[in-house]
Formats: C-alpha cells, structure tokens, sequence
C-alpha cells in the first residue's frame, strides 16, 4: 500500500509540472476574445493581464512589501536592498557587482523569425511595442509600428518588438551606470 501512496504522490507532482509547463511564458498571449489554440494560463510568478479585449498576456506580478520587482537590481558588491523576488522569479547573479530578479521558468530560446515593417500604409494601424502582431487565430493589426519588428514567438504569438542593440550597444533597461558599475554607458 506503501508503494501505491508514493506513486500517486509522484504522478501528482508530475501532472503539476506538466500544466505548469504547458501555461504561458513571460509576454506570451494567455486569452483575448475569440483566442482558443494557446495557453491559458501563465508560468509562476505571472498573471494573465488583459491588455483589450482581444489580447490578454502574461505579465509578471506585483511585487509584496519587502519583495523586489521582476527584473530589478537584488544583490551584488556593496548592495544593501532586499534580496528576495517575487514569486516565480530569484535573484540571479550578472557578474560580481550586480543581480537581478530573473523569471525562473523559461522555455529554451528559439533564434526569432524577423519581419521587418515599414511605415504603415495609409490608414492603416499597425502595433505599438510589446502588442500582437501575428499568430494562429490572431485578429489584430499584423504590422508594426516604425522602428519595431514582428518577431515570431510561437505558432500562437507574433510580437512587435524593438530590434536587438547594435554590438557594443546597451538595448533598452540595460544598467548604464551607478556605483561599482564597470560595463559599457552608450545606449542604443
């Protein structure tokens, strides 16, 4: 009887690590009206904010009092802030002068499928930063507006993003600056 009780302990545990895995990542499309052929639901750490009523995504939470932000400085030399992340993401080491908080699930990355825009046809909308672009069932603008790309994330999400800094360029939220700080300072 033993033996029965741990292995449906295990399968418990597996069966939660398997829908944990099939729910969204980070900016992935999690609902919308009409959205019926991707997740529903998002990884750790995420919730599925809705952006309108045809795009919902999965955005990282609120931090809790005490807590750091998704993404935001959490330990290195001389730093004297709070070290613990909010749920779904840890404190990870970027060199010896800075961590951040860092989601923990990520599915392995893919090199992206670019699709360059132009400036939009007339009267014609196209997608801000970070909107859906692309995907199966998507209904939206399927262009991006100037300067960004519509980079393929999945079968299910297409979005327009800003391209990837030139080398020796620091994309955007990059660190820059600040004490102990020994990286590049130009910004793309």
């Amino acid at each position: 009887m033993g033996f029965l009780k741990v292995t449906a302990a295990a399968l418990t545990v597996l069966s939660a690590v398997a829908a944990a895995s099939a729910c969204g990542v980070i900016f992935e499309q999690c609902g919308g009206a009409q959205y019926k052929d991707g997740p529903t639901c998002c990884s750790p750490g995420l919730t599925c904010m809705i952006m309108n009523k045809w795009y919902s995504q999965c955005r990282p939470m609120a931090p809790s009092p005490g807590q750091v932000a998704p993404y935001r400085k959490c330990g290195g030399s001389g730093y004297m802030g709070p070290s613990a992340c909010t749920p779904g993401f840890k404190c990870t080491v970027v060199d010896p002068s800075f961590s951040h908080c860092d989601l923990i699930t990520k599915r392995p990355m893919t090199p992206p499928k670019l699709s360059p825009t132009e400036p939009a046809p007339a009267g014609k909308t196209c997608g801000k930063e970070y909107q859906a672009c692309g995907g199966k069932g998507h209904m939206g603008p399927k262009c991006c507006k100037f300067g960004l790309q519509c980079v393929y994330l999945s079968e299910y999400n297409s979005q327009c993003l800003a391209p990837a800094p030139k080398a020796g360029e620091l994309g955007p939220y990059a660190q820059c600056a600040g004490a102990g700080f020994k990286g590049p300072s130009n910004i793309a």
